[in-house]
């Protein structure tokens, strides 16, 4: 056994950061994706999603807080970018240029799942 082992300590796991759930945008320039940390404060996971070009360069946040954002999902043009954000479980819809959003702007918040009946959201 090598002397440079070591065993995982609680330090080694707040840096790891699955990726997951890689959605491409529809016209192929985007990959919007989940990233999951966990929190050295309080000890849980936050999910944020980030967006990064498929032709390289630097990932941005899109979204940030304490709720956990995940599932995200390209509108068919590739302007809006929709997820659940919980808790509270909420659909959110954000354009990519940051402008108010239908949900934002009919409803002043998100939308919560279990208040939308059969309202479309």
């Amino acid at each position: 056994m090598s002397s440079n082992l070591r065993s995982i300590t609680i330090e080694d796991l707040y840096k790891y950061k699955p990726v997951s759930h890689p959605r491409i945008s529809p016209d192929g320039k985007r990959i919007a994706f989940v990233v999951t940390a966990t929190d050295e404060r309080t000890h849980k996971y936050r999910s944020s999603i980030w967006i990064v070009p498929v032709e390289g360069g630097e990932a941005r946040q899109f979204t940030a807080g304490p709720a956990n954002a995940h599932s995200p999902a390209w509108s068919l043009d590739g302007n809006w970018l929709a997820f659940v954000s919980c808790p509270p479980v909420a659909v959110e819809i954000v354009s990519q240029n940051g402008a108010p959003t239908a949900t934002e702007t009919a409803h002043t918040k998100p939308v919560q799942l279990s208040d939308a009946h059969d309202d479309p959201i």
